[in-house]
């Protein structure tokens, strides 16, 4: 019976019930250089184009001989178990165009850079449009049922975890009007965890910054063109 409780306490701390992500991004110190093009540009809250799925099957575990229980989320946010932590509070389509408003800004790529919900009030419109992130995680058992995560204590892993984001931006003259730039953002991250050793499972900040380094550059080039 002890081991049954503990097998089960452990599981329990590692899907991080108490343990809440908050989203947070640092963007590049900003740049002391005179703007590339003397236009502003306003940042829409961005189309969310995802896939409206989530699956929770981490507790089928308990099950002997299964090996892992998992979880596939199209969005993550809404869920309020992650494996490696609880509820997020995350929400893309305002979260990254804040992110993406700071990050050209403080490049000095145009005069100003700011977000909004009014395309006329700025010369140029900044759109994004995210079309994935995927969060997939395990829970791993070894078809021990609870009897799994006493395996753990001897350096086993006991979850796996990825984060995938891909993300669409556009620079044109009104939300009707042709695009006069667009930039692709891909990215994924996978972990490996240990009960002694939990890897974050939530990256997306991570992958954004990433990303948004080659579309700075080539956003860059593009605004040199603009008056």
């Amino acid at each position: 019976m002890r081991r049954l409780v503990g097998g089960l306490l452990l599981a329990t701390i590692l899907t991080g019930c108490a343990s809440i992500r908050t989203w947070s991004y640092t963007p590049e110190t900003r740049s002391a250089t005179d703007p590339l093009a003397n236009v502003s540009v306003i940042v829409l809250p961005f189309e969310d184009r995802r896939l409206n799925e989530n699956s929770n099957l981490i507790f089928i575990y308990l099950i002997p001989l299964v090996p892992f229980g998992w979880a596939t989320y199209h969005t993550p946010e809404g869920v309020q178990m992650h494996v490696n932590s609880g509820l997020w509070q995350f929400r893309p389509a305002d979260d990254f165009a804040r992110a993406v408003a700071q990050e050209v800004d403080n490049a000095r790529i145009f005069r100003e850079t700011f977000v909004g919900n009014r395309a006329s009030d700025a010369d140029y419109v900044l759109l994004g449009e995210i079309t994935s992130t995927k969060y997939e995680g395990k829970i791993i058992s070894y078809g021990l049922s609870v009897y799994g995560p006493l395996l753990w204590f001897f350096g086993l892993p006991a979850s796996t975890t990825s984060n995938e984001l891909t993300l669409t931006l556009k620079l044109a003259k009104n939300p009707s009007a042709p695009a006069i730039w667009t930039h692709t953002i891909r990215g994924e991250t996978s972990a490996v965890s240990w009960i002694y050793a939990l890897q974050p499972d939530f990256t997306y900040d991570q992958l954004l910054k990433q990303g948004l380094r080659e579309a700075m550059t080539s956003l860059a080039a593009t605004a040199r063109t603009l008056k």
